[in-house]
């Protein structure tokens, strides 16, 4: 067995004990994600980016994918039924992983904008249902490595970004996102065997306003 063989048997097996211990289930109905939080005026600009081009985008052809990692910007459309299609297309059928980092923005987003508990509860119900990536040594340690990589390159990463690459890159799972910044990290790091990436339908945007863990 090579080495990489042996990295891919330990993030699987890390990542099927966590599945495990949270009791994750494939997605059966893209309605498993939707929550009443949202004002019709509240935009989450803090962590949205630009999707127009994406809206255009043909369905995914690519073949389901066991588990998927759902970033913050693409939970927060899922909930608010505006999510492009080919994300459907790849969280049904998929076991749909939050990170520690989702879990922190979306809580921070509820506190900056001074939600009532019925909406506060409403979020933390929501994020109860979901199977979340928490953070360990092994995600640490991939986490300083892309960070440093970035800084060597004089292209540093906003660092909730980088988390979540770490997540991805440590179990081995595809990202779903409309951030390329994180695809990029991801991608880099994964390229060499590691499952693929659902790079090519994230689309460059404004970015956030307010920074994400910059």
């Amino acid at each position: 067995m090579t080495v990489l063989s042996q990295q891919h048997a330990t993030a699987s097996s890390a990542l099927e004990e966590l599945a495990r211990d949270q009791h994750a289930t494939p997605v059966r109905a893209i309605e498993e994600f939707r929550v009443e939080v949202w004002d019709s005026d509240e935009e989450p600009d803090e962590f949205l980016v630009d999707w127009r081009a994406a809206r255009s985008a043909s369905p995914s052809r690519d073949p389901p994918m066991a588990d998927v990692v759902i970033d913050t910007d693409v939970a927060s459309y899922l909930q608010r039924s505006s999510e492009p299609a080919w994300v459907r297309d790849h969280v049904l059928g998929a076991r749909a992983w939050l990170t520690f980092v989702t879990v922190g923005e979306l809580s921070k987003w509820a506190h900056l904008r001074n939600w009532g508990p019925v909406r506060q509860a409403r979020l933390e119900g929501w994020i109860a249902g979901r199977p979340v990536i928490p953070c360990d040594r092994d995600i640490a340690r991939v986490w300083g490595r892309l960070a440093a990589g970035a800084q060597r390159r004089g292209r540093p990463r906003p660092q909730n970004d980088t988390w979540v690459a770490a997540c991805c890159i440590r179990l081995g799972v595809p990202l779903v996102t409309l951030n390329r910044g994180v695809s990029r990290d991801v991608v880099t790091a994964v390229s060499q065997g590691a499952r693929s990436i659902l790079r090519r339908h994230c689309r460059s945007g404004p970015g956030s306003r307010g920074g994400r863990g910059r």
